[in-house]
């Protein structure tokens, strides 16, 4: 097969060696190695904007000082399950921690590792970041010293190292290859893995909205002439800031403003669930239905408009004469003059003024006149 060749030209076809005699293997050591220039990293962790080439992270083998054993991993682990997911994080009133896959890459042992003999490993690819990692390959490297005699899962790609693409790793999820290999010299196995990925983020945003609302109160029925004033009452029932308010207004013909009949009032930013009053003074100079109208805009899409409706009560008179249309000379003439008030409001100070055309001569009038 194709595989086992490469197999055989990376790995080379090791004997098996006879057990050491009078030798021991010491238990796996529980310390971290030191990166230095004597070992590789045993694990290395990677976030986001990466090389595709560039290694995320490596993980090795390398006996420790003072130890007596064949071969020792930097970090001996025991049968474990997978680390639980981490806890998120609580996010931000506005916004939410950024999204961003994190990996780390362990050699743990199975078994013992002697000399001639078939021993275990797992090489194990942790995502403890807060995104999915995409696009991960994970490469190994092995001395020619072992002879490998299976990997589950089988790798992708084999050159002079074994490489396992992986589609996707979640969220507190885990990518674990078992190996089986037989060394076949005493001393330090140098294995060594890497990680790489796609880097990606993603985050999640608040999205706020202003809103405005408008709202009129006045009096609803007056005199002519008397004030009409309104308090308008600008609001944002919405959850975000409202920027640039302004109110423009329009008085019917019937009211009367210093400001004249249309007119913009600035309001500036309103924060959301916070109100503004403004007194808008008007006067009522003429009888009849009149409106007040305000439109509220901002910098936004926010806005919203009120009317308000007032009844202008005024009197209205009406006045008529009634008399001949033909007269002789000499012969005195009566003209009634009728004034009639067809408004909904009485009126005072009502003055009646007739002219007396040419060729007449008032003689008297009634009531004052």
């Amino acid at each position: 097969m194709a595989g086992s060749s490469k197999y055989n030209e990376l790995f080379g076809d090791a004997p098996k060696a006879a057990p050491v005699k009078d030798s021991k293997v010491a238990p796996a050591s529980s310390k971290s190695a030191s990166t230095g220039s004597s070992g590789a990293e045993r694990t290395a962790a990677w976030s986001s904007e990466t090389d595709n080439d560039a290694p995320l992270g490596t993980a090795a083998f390398k006996k420790p000082e003072g130890s007596n054993s064949f071969i020792q991993p930097v970090r001996h682990t025991e049968e474990r399950s997978a680390a639980a997911n981490p806890k998120a994080s609580p996010a931000a009133r506005m916004d939410a921690a950024p999204q961003i896959p994190s990996l780390s890459v362990e050699w743990i042992r199975r078994s013992d590792i002697n000399v001639g003999q078939e021993c275990v490993v797992d090489l194990v690819v942790r995502n403890t970041g807060t995104a999915p990692a995409s696009k991960v390959a994970v490469d190994g490297f092995f001395p020619t010293t072992v002879r490998l005699t299976s990997a589950i899962p089988k790798p992708s790609t084999i050159t002079d190292h074994l490489t396992w693409n992986i589609d996707s790793i979640p969220v507190g999820g885990e990518y674990k290859v078992t190996i089986k290999m037989i060394p076949s010299r005493r001393g330090e196995l140098a294995t060594n893995a890497t990680v790489r990925m796609t880097g990606s983020a993603s985050a999640a945003f608040r999205v706020e909205e202003p809103l405005l609302k408008v709202s009129l109160k006045g009096p609803s029925d007056i005199m002519v002439g008397d004030p009409a004033s309104q308090t308008v009452v600008v609001a944002n029932p919405g959850s975000g800031v409202a920027h640039d308010v302004k109110l423009d207004v329009t008085l019917s013909e019937g009211l009367e403003c210093s400001k004249g009949s249309q007119f913009v009032i600035d309001i500036g930013s309103i924060n959301a669930g916070e109100s503004q009053t403004v007194r808008l003074p008007v006067a009522a100079v003429k009888g009849g239905r009149q409106t007040v109208t305000v439109v509220a805009t901002s910098t936004s899409d926010a806005g919203h408009s009120a009317t308000s409706t007032i009844n202008v009560l005024a009197p209205t008179l009406q006045v008529a004469i009634d008399g001949p249309g033909l007269r002789y000379k000499g012969r005195n003439a009566k003209y009634v003059v009728t004034v009639k008030n067809d408004g909904s409001v009485p009126t005072t100070n009502v003055r009646v003024t007739q002219n007396i055309a040419e060729g007449f001569e008032f003689v008297s009038a009634d009531k004052g006149g």
